[in-house]
């Protein structure tokens, strides 16, 4: 259970399977690699031949063995060339970086160029984590400096020390625009018409051309499942 609303994990879901980069961030223990851990044992608990290779500094994600992973501290190599294997050597679908930590955004960008891609970062509002990404950017003497040419979703993760509480709390999705439309915010969602008009029928995805379908799959199978 991710939300506790079936919608808007189908919302998230199917995000996750779309181009671009998507950035779960929060502040130190927020929730952000449980939620992440939770958004890919639900996708391949869906798609079971969805092919995830997973790139982390230390092993802290749950995830079956037959899962492509590599373990940074454990292969003796950096992070850059890490990433380089995970997409040129096995071809995944969908790539997932532990955390997101600034030397290695150039190769994290090319990563995004070429398949769809998840991460954590830590920053404390979307503002200042759009800030950080365009000063790592910038000393990765990038040409182009703007983050939204490849980060499009972003997704929330807030701490209240008030019974330890993790909840998300808001996601937000840059159209080809790149004009924010907030998809979820604080126990409020778009309708699902909208959702479906605005990002579903504008967006392809990595499971299959008939975007509609695979969102409607993905719905059908979570209220199965719970």
């Amino acid at each position: 259970d991710i939300t506790g609303s079936i919608e808007v994990v189908a919302y998230l879901l199917y995000l996750t399977i779309t181009p671009f980069s998507m950035i779960i961030y929060g502040d130190m223990g927020s929730g952000k690699t449980t939620l992440m851990n939770s958004i890919l044992l639900s996708l391949l608990k869906i798609f079971p031949d969805l092919k995830i290779s997973v790139i982390e500094w230390a092993r802290e994600l749950i995830l079956p063995q037959s899962i492509h992973r590599i373990i940074v501290s454990e292969s003796g190599a950096d992070m850059n060339m890490c990433i380089d294997t995970a997409i040129r050597g096995q071809r995944p679908h969908l790539v997932v970086l532990g955390e997101l930590k600034g030397d290695e955004i150039k190769s994290w960008i090319t990563a995004s160029k070429a398949r769809s891609t998840i991460t954590t970062f830590h920053a404390p509002s979307l503002n200042s984590l759009l800030s950080i990404i365009q000063d790592l950017m910038k000393a990765g003497f990038l040409v182009d400096s703007d983050p939204l040419n490849y980060f499009r979703k972003f997704v929330k993760m807030e701490l209240y020390y008030k019974g330890m509480k993790r909840i998300l709390s808001q996601i937000v999705f840059f159209n080809e625009n790149k004009k924010p439309i907030v998809i979820y915010e604080n126990g409020r969602r778009i309708s699902e018409e909208k959702f479906i008009k605005e990002i579903v029928k504008k967006t392809r995805n990595i499971i299959d051309p008939d975007s509609l379908s695979v969102y409607n799959l993905i719905k059908d199978k979570l209220k199965y499942f719970s």
